[in-house]
């Protein structure tokens, strides 16, 4: 009677496994997956809010103002000529008037407002000597685009003007000048950054004049150099 008990335990068990099986086969498949709930958010939008994803680009950049101090230091090679007159110079700037070189300016400041890649601004100085009445006014119109090639390197494509009036009791001196001034900034940290690149000033047009005679005639300046900088991040 035992055996029989045991034997009849054991088939119910087992149909009883089998009916879950069943069960379970006949089910569907997509109520035993859980479908995910109606306010779960993907990781990477997550990710997104929390700061610059890789799915940003230069429209979601905030605007940025670099204010720049300009050619503190460097090495410049500068042409005057005129019908009669062909001068070059050679020299190394450190905190150097442009005056010095004729109608070139040497430190200057720049502002630009960066939008994006997209740059716009200018650099300008205006340097009076103390003991003379020498003086050199510098307007430098200007946009560019910022390549970035690592986290703490870029690359700073900026082109425009460069217009440039010195004046002294014997003569007055006007000159135009296509400006090309590639820098690179390197950052060491967020806020600001060494700027190192060349600075190439092709003229366009010029004008000198005495103040004595009152002639005036047509001269070309250019100006060639590498220089060094500073460039604060506001």
């Amino acid at each position: 009677m035992k055996l029989n008990l045991v034997m009849s335990m054991a088939g119910a068990t087992l149909a009883l496994g089998c009916a879950t099986a069943n069960q379970a086969a006949a089910e569907p498949a997509s109520r035993r997956l859980r479908a995910p709930d109606a306010d779960e958010t993907p990781r990477k939008a997550v990710v997104a809010d929390e700061g610059y994803g890789e799915d940003e680009t230069d429209e979601d950049a905030p605007m940025r103002f670099l204010l720049g101090v300009e050619r503190l230091f460097g090495i410049r090679y500068a042409i005057l000529e005129d019908e009669q007159t062909y001068i070059d110079m050679t020299s190394v700037t450190l905190l150097t008037p442009g005056r010095t070189a004729g109608a070139a300016p040497g430190v200057r400041v720049g502002l630009d407002v960066a939008m994006g890649a997209l740059t716009l601004g200018a650099s300008a100085t205006i340097e009076v000597a103390p003991a003379t009445s020498d003086r050199l006014i510098h307007l430098g119109p200007r946009m560019g685009y910022l390549v970035s090639m690592s986290e703490s390197t870029q690359l700073w494509l900026r082109g425009g003007l460069s217009i440039n009036h010195y004046g002294s009791e014997e003569l007055s001196m006007l000159n135009i000048a296509l400006s090309v001034d590639p820098q690179f900034l390197f950052s060491p940290s967020p806020h600001w950054s060494i700027s190192l690149g060349l600075g190439l000033d092709f003229p366009l047009l010029g004008s000198i004049s005495s103040n004595f005679t009152g002639t005036e005639s047509d001269v070309k300046f250019s100006d060639f150099g590498l220089h060094c900088g500073l460039v604060i991040w506001l």
